[in-house]
């Protein structure tokens, strides 16, 4: 046997030589040339992203400070601190106090943020926005964080970290608390503390919205050391993760890098001058040196000058060995859109002329599989949905021989004979002498036959018309498509309905000529979950029907394509409309 050209001698070794250098040469330049750009530019950025989130922050506590000077010089809460001791249980303190728990409730309601404004007066009395809420016995009223400090530095404002509110009994909300003094203004002395509580959830969620990569995240701490924030808050109590927060307080401003988890990482921190809280930006340094966006584009422009070289050798070394591959490859792109008949020819005389061969024997293969495959998967498709059809509904047909022996009993002889006919007629026109294919005129009959049944059985809670174009009755269609919809309408629109229900049947030839159905009901209508939960079977699950919404479907559909199909509309409390939409086949057609 001849001793081929191999493509591994003359090209493999070359190509990966160079191919190798050029990378290894370029990926060591572009690295020390931009890390150290890409890093600051990182810094900066991220600095300023955690600034502005901090001018936020202030922003809004600033405001919740107003929200409480308001509600702290309010007319109500001044006019109780007014009151003598000696008159707090009287008619008129109690008034004032219902005044003021509806003013707050009042600043409650205009803002979703705030959980709860609560005054907290120096005699153990506690006033809160949802005055019908009792006071949890258990909490020390003098004792509730902050009170201390307030008393003996009136004029300074609280703010407390994240925490476990526990003031009105049973409820246990996550809050910030912001608390500010509120003074006697006839002995102009403390007389008490109003706390405005914080949902939690918004500083939650103004952190969140800050991305610092695919992993960075944002921290809170106060001046004490303390978390106000932080996403992982529960693994930080339970000692499951850790942070530098000494170092970032120490720090106050600036970046400062550390190892987390043998894990390296960047902290950005700005310290806010009025509320004292610090803001702690992390950024993942491993996701920052793999968006150097600079140091992509020099490796991307020197790639592409090291492969430029690449091709010039390759075009002067290796020309007749491309050649035959590229023709391989247009005669495989054929092969990719679906083109199973190519007949591919190659003009090489080394592994790629057996490749080709190669290629040619399997694409044959596979052209036969396919074509097997698809012919088995129409004929199982078929015979599955001729199964379907084949079973009839147990429950109707015991029903309507129910209904035919009480008739009988009762010596209703016109009514068996007028149920009995129209039960033989239902099933005569639905097996049609095993056809698929049927008249129109053929499947009004089978459902007129199926309605004088149900009408009989149903007698008020029924009741039908059809109104179908003569001029369709000669067209050709599938058999079975419009009594499952009616079935659909009387089990699931009408069968609820005491009286007064009524199935529309209408048919007519559209203006492009195509076949347009529609059954309406003026039911109890179906809900789109309920309507998607009705295509999922194949077969009413519910009704014992063996032909369900999603046969009628997939039937349409294999038999004159996806552009035809059934559609529905409904509105629950007042029925719904089915939608068949089939092509116009004449007998001739057919």
């Amino acid at each position: 046997m001849r001793r081929l050209k191999t493509i591994q001698n003359s090209m493999i070794l070359t190509f990966t030589l160079l191919l190798l250098a050029t990378v290894l040469l370029l990926g060591t330049m572009s690295f020390y040339l931009f890390s150290n750009v890409i890093r600051e530019n990182t810094e900066k950025s991220t600095s300023q992203l955690i600034t502005q989130l901090n001018n936020v922050i202030d922003t809004y506590i600033a405001y919740m400070i107003d929200i409480a000077n308001v509600a702290a010089e309010s007319g109500p809460v001044q006019e109780l601190l007014d009151i003598p001791a000696a008159y707090v249980q009287s008619p008129e303190a109690n008034r004032l106090r219902g005044d003021v728990g509806v003013f707050f409730n009042s600043l409650r309601t205009i803002r979703n943020d705030i959980s709860a404004i609560t005054l907290i007066l120096e005699n153990g009395d506690a006033i809160t926005s949802s005055p019908e809420k009792q006071i949890n016995p258990a909490v020390d009223i003098s004792g509730i964080e902050g009170f201390m400090q307030l008393k003996a530095q009136p004029q300074s404002i609280y703010l407390s970290p994240g925490h476990v509110q526990n003031l009105i009994k049973d409820e246990y909300p996550w809050v910030i608390s912001l608390g500010r003094s509120v003074l006697s203004r006839r002995e102009e002395a403390f007389a008490g503390m109003l706390m405005v509580d914080l949902n939690y959830e918004l500083i939650e969620e103004i952190c969140m919205e800050v991305e610092l990569g695919k992993r960075g995240y944002v921290f809170l701490v106060n001046e004490n050391g303390d978390l106000v924030y932080h996403p992982r808050q529960q693994l930080i109590y339970s000692n499951l993760k850790s942070e530098y927060i000494d170092e970032v307080l120490e720090l106050k401003n600036g970046n400062l890098a550390v190892v987390i988890d043998e894990e390296d990482i960047l902290y950005t921190v700005n310290t806010s001058e009025s509320t004292g809280w610090t803001l702690v930006g992390v950024s993942f340094l491993d996701e920052i040196n793999s968006y150097k966006t600079q140091l992509s584009t020099i490796y991307i422009l020197l790639a592409l000058l090291g492969f430029s070289l690449l091709i010039l050798l390759s075009i002067i070394l290796s020309s007749r060995i491309s050649r035959p591959i590229e023709q391989l490859r247009e005669s495989m792109r054929e092969v990719e859109r679906g083109n199973f008949d190519i007949d591919i020819k190659v003009s090489s005389n080394n592994e790629v002329r057996e490749l080709a061969q190669d290629c040619k024997i399997a694409i044959m293969k596979i052209r036969d599989l396919l074509e097997q495959n698809e012919r088995e998967q129409d004929i199982k498709r078929k015979n599955e949905l001729k199964a379907l059809q084949a079973q009839i509904n147990p429950h109707f047909l015991y029903n309507t021989l129910d209904s035919i022996i009480w008739m009988a009993e009762c010596e209703m002889n016109q009514e068996v004979v007028e149920m009995t006919t129209a039960l033989a007629e239902f099933f005569r026109l639905g097996i049609s002498k095993g056809s698929e294919i049927v008249s129109v005129r053929s499947m009004i009959e089978h459902i007129r036959s199926y309605l004088v049944i149900q009408k009989m059985r149903y007698k008020d809670k029924l009741d039908y018309s059809l109104d179908i174009s003569p001029d369709i009755y000669s067209f050709r269609t599938l058999k079975l498509l419009i009594q499952p919809l009616v079935e659909n309408s009387i089990y699931h629109g009408l069968k609820e309905k005491e009286a007064g229900g009524i199935i529309k049947i209408r048919g007519r030839l559209s203006a492009d000529r195509r076949l347009v159905f529609e059954v309406e009901d003026n039911g109890i209508g179906i809900s789109e979950e309920s309507f998607e939960q009705l295509m999922r079977n194949r077969s009413d699950l519910k009704t014992g029907s063996g032909i369900g919404l999603r046969n009628v479907q997939e039937r349409i559909k294999l038999f004159f394509g996806d552009q035809y199909g059934l559609v529905y509309k409904s509105v629950v409390g007042k029925g719904t409309i089915f939608t068949i939409t089939l092509p116009a086949i004449e007998q001739e057609q057919q």
